[in-house]
């Protein structure tokens, strides 16, 4: 069922793992409805309100903890392998916090335990987080949040710029409540907090099946050395699986990816819409409906620093109906001007 479950339809449900006390809780952003209803918005209000506010600075609202027990390191979470090619169990949707210049900075990547207090943390260089850890002179201090409030998940999803607060944009969208720790501050929900530091060492990162339908290749990334673990009392990982869409994670992108639109719009109005289908939503693909299509849009696109990174992006100039893949299709096959295209990745319909 765990791996089937969103794809069916199935509610959200808790899993136990062998040699783990503590329940997985899988599915439970299973749809963009349940998002929308942890929200309490639509994800088009909550990603134009991001992206108005992305800049803005809100100081953090604190309130006391509850109470947590220490765990002895990684291997007491529930951690499992969904295929049968994953190199290890691991931690999939935890919001990893830095801090630089009084900006606490945020990301979901994947953490790779290759030790009781070591893990491995799936980062691109070019990702925030790997900007933050060039930027520094030293070893980089860094707090877990996993299991917790769903605006920070929010947040820590999107591609802000570098200068957004990923707390205080939480804060401003949901109103989180933080808890103050050894470390960085988390949402006071938050069921595990992990403390660590990155320094220069890297270590190889195994393979993890996605949403290409391929594994990863095993490669090195940053290594994490873990100060401490701590799960609240009666409380549960959070996680999702990634497979070939449509999967748990997709509806998060989806999401997260409609910032980039507001974005986009504000430099060029004439754009009306653009979307992901759940099939292309990491980087793949993306249909993009404008007034008129002309070679400022064009390369707009091309040199964007989020949809520039698309492998195919379809430009339509008149009413397609962009939500409706079947009808987007249609619309490509009956197209009298498809072959034209810009460096084999932008094509007009």
């Amino acid at each position: 069922m765990a791996k089937t479950g969103c794809k069916e339809g199935k509610p959200p449900f808790f899993a136990r793992v062998s040699g783990s006390e503590f329940p997985l809780l899988i599915n439970a952003f299973a749809s963009m409805k349940r998002l929308e209803t942890a929200w309490g918005m639509s994800s088009d209000s909550i990603a134009e309100r991001a992206n108005r506010i992305s800049r803005d600075i809100t100081r953090l609202s604190f309130t006391e903890p509850r109470a947590y027990d220490t765990l002895e390191g990684l291997e007491s979470l529930p951690l499992c392998r969904f295929h049968e090619g994953d190199t290890a169990g691991s931690i999939n949707l935890g919001c990893v916090i830095t801090e630089h210049s009084g900006i606490f900075h945020g990301g979901i990547y994947r953490i790779e335990p290759i030790g009781r207090k070591r893990a491995v943390i799936h980062c691109a260089d070019n990702s925030g987080l790997g900007k933050t850890m060039a930027e520094a002179h030293g070893d980089v201090p860094v707090t877990i949040a996993a299991g917790c409030s769903p605006f920070l998940v929010f947040t820590c999803a999107c591609s802000f710029p570098y200068d957004s607060d990923a707390l205080g944009l939480a804060s401003a969208l949901g109103g989180v409540k933080y808890i103050r720790t050894s470390g960085f501050p988390v949402p006071s929900d938050t069921r595990v907090i992990i403390h660590g530091t990155i320094g220069r060492e890297r270590a190889k990162g195994g393979r993890f099946f996605n949403h290409t339908g391929k594994y990863t290749e095993p490669k090195d990334f940053p290594v994490v050395n873990i100060k401490s673990v701590q799960m609240m009392r009666g409380g549960f990982l959070q996680t999702m699986i990634t497979d070939i869409p449509p999967t748990e994670n997709v509806y998060l992108g989806q999401a997260a990816a409609r910032v980039n639109f507001h974005r986009f719009r504000e430099g060029y109005s004439a754009v009306r819409d653009i979307r992901h289908p759940e099939v292309g939503v990491y980087g793949r693909l993306c249909f993009v409906l404008a007034d008129g299509i002309n070679d400022i849009l064009l390369k707009r696109l091309k040199n964007d620093p989020f949809y520039g990174k698309f492998s195919k992006i379809f430009v339509f100039g008149d009413d397609t109906d962009i939500t409706d893949v079947s009808n987007v299709f249609w619309r490509i096959g009956n197209s009298q001007r498809f072959g034209r295209n810009i460096d084999g990745k932008i094509f007009i319909v």
